[in-house]
């Protein structure tokens, strides 16, 4: 064989492979056409050799239009892009490129696109239309973002579980809460921040809410990263999909320690209250049992009852705008002695520093004042319209018991002269005030009547107590 015979059947062969190339692109392109995805081909001189229906539907052309023609041509606006440089980096042998990006043209619109190295030279773009998937994909991570956010900022710790009680999130304010290391493992939280004494009735209840799929709440103790345990509320719900089936569980651990306390000091109040109305209703018994029994006729009695009672109100009031908790010295003797000074024009005069009693000390004082107050209206310093009172106080610290020192002094109403026995006011005094720890002393001199009242400021237990009536005596 000549050698101009072998050069004749080295091309004859190269055309027969070039021309089974062909067919089997055109094969392949035509099986292609038949691809719902969009896909069009350029070939080595970026001429559109392929565009199949989702293609030209996608980019809103006329297939006619662009088959045959160079792709910079009919897409200028891809040029200078950085999916150019991707589609130039394929053609040039980096083979298979998948990324995903902005459509040039079709801004707005998102693709996933495949380009991919053709073995007879040119590319093929395979592509995806993403946008209504990348924007359910943003949703979903705003909506996550947005649950983290108020997750995270809720005061409330929560925390999530799968169907089966296993536990996968907790929020940070369990995290804060609890001291728990971020990477410690999920499950292991309930049993570290639980009380082990009340861990298995906690334990039984979840575990029954698992079974049966009802929500679960319960008050029970959490520890601290400070190792200290609070109250909390906790409440579990189901979460459920379409066929009513669990599919995961929301807990939520709110701390009532405010709440408690709260509760507490109501229930402590109440108790007080009906403490304080049991005494104040034996003290009214005691009043009326010895006013009346020792009054000369029914109507000084009543009057006598009446007076004393009013006194106790007045202090009440004093008590009541304190909310209870005591009462100013100087409040509690203008509302005591307001009676007898708006009788005389204001000649009841008041001073002394600002003392703080405590409830019993100015319930029993307040009677005490309302006694000296009703001897010096009918016999002594304001019987007439010359007297006066001079009412000042004092504090004394003897020891380590604070103590209050009261002084009444009567001027210018008639010549005292001393009883031949002690009335029932002055006993009736010196009862109030032991019951309180104090005491009083009278000094019966002509130009008035001068008492000393002593009372400790210190809280004690003993509650004012009349009961038993005053020895037999003078009135």
């Amino acid at each position: 064989m000549f050698e101009g015979d072998e050069d004749s059947v080295s091309q004859a062969g190269r055309r027969l492979k070039d021309e089974a190339l062909a067919r089997r692109e055109a094969q392949i392109d035509a099986l292609l056409e038949t691809v719902p995805d969009p896909l069009y081909a350029v070939d080595q001189d970026w001429r559109i050799t392929l565009m199949n229906r989702p293609a030209a539907a996608f980019f809103q052309r006329d297939r006619a239009e662009l088959v045959g023609r160079v792709m910079w041509e009919v897409f200028p606006e891809v040029l200078g892009t950085e999916i150019e440089r991707r589609m130039r980096a394929a053609m040039d042998g980096e083979g298979r490129i998948s990324f995903e990006s902005e459509s040039t043209t079709r801004p707005g619109r998102f693709v996933n696109l495949h380009i991919t190295k053709k073995a007879t030279g040119g590319l093929a773009f395979m592509f995806a239309d993403i946008t209504e998937q990348r924007a359910a994909q943003q949703r979903e991570r705003r909506q996550a973002e947005e649950f983290r956010a108020l997750a995270d900022n809720m005061p409330a710790l929560c925390w999530m579980a799968y169907a089966d009680g296993r536990i996968y999130w907790y929020n940070s304010r369990w995290y804060e809460y609890t001291g728990m290391a971020l990477d410690a493992p999920l499950d292991r939280g309930r049993e570290t921040a639980h009380d082990p004494a009340v861990l298995p009735l906690v334990t039984e209840r979840w575990e029954a809410s698992l079974r049966d799929g009802r929500p679960f709440e319960m008050v029970h103790p959490l520890k601290g990263r400070d190792g200290g345990f609070r109250p909390f509320l906790s409440r579990i719900v189901p979460i459920r999909d379409d066929t009513g089936s669990v599919t995961r569980w929301f807990g939520s651990s709110t701390e009532i320690a405010a709440q408690v306390r709260q509760q507490q000091r109501l229930q402590s109040m109440v108790d007080e209250l009906n403490h304080r109305v049991k005494n104040t209703l034996a003290t009214i018994q005691s009043i009326a049992s010895n006013s009346l029994r020792r009054a000369a006729d029914v109507d000084s009695g009543y009057r006598a009852f009446e007076g004393r009672l009013m006194a106790l109100s007045a202090a009440h009031n004093v008590l009541s705008n304190g909310a209870w908790e005591g009462a100013d010295l100087r409040t509690l003797l203008l509302a005591t002695t307001e009676p007898f000074a708006r009788m005389r024009d204001g000649r009841v005069a008041l001073d002394g520093p600002e003392v703080w009693l405590c409830p019993a000390t100015a319930l029993a004082l307040s009677l005490v004042i309302h006694e000296l107050g009703v001897n010096a209206t009918r016999y002594g310093g304001l019987s007439d319209d010359g007297g006066a009172v001079a009412l000042t106080w004092s504090l004394a610290q003897p020891d380590r018991e604070r103590r209050l020192v009261l002084h009444w002094v009567e001027r210018g109403g008639p010549v005292v002269r001393p009883p031949a026995a002690t009335g029932f006011g002055s006993r009736l005094i010196e009862q109030i005030l032991r019951a309180e720890r104090g005491g009083a002393t009278f000094d019966f001199a002509p130009a008035g009547l001068a008492c000393t009242l002593t009372l400790p400021l210190t809280p004690q237990g003993p509650a004012l107590d009349l009961q038993q009536p005053p020895a037999p005596g003078a009135a």
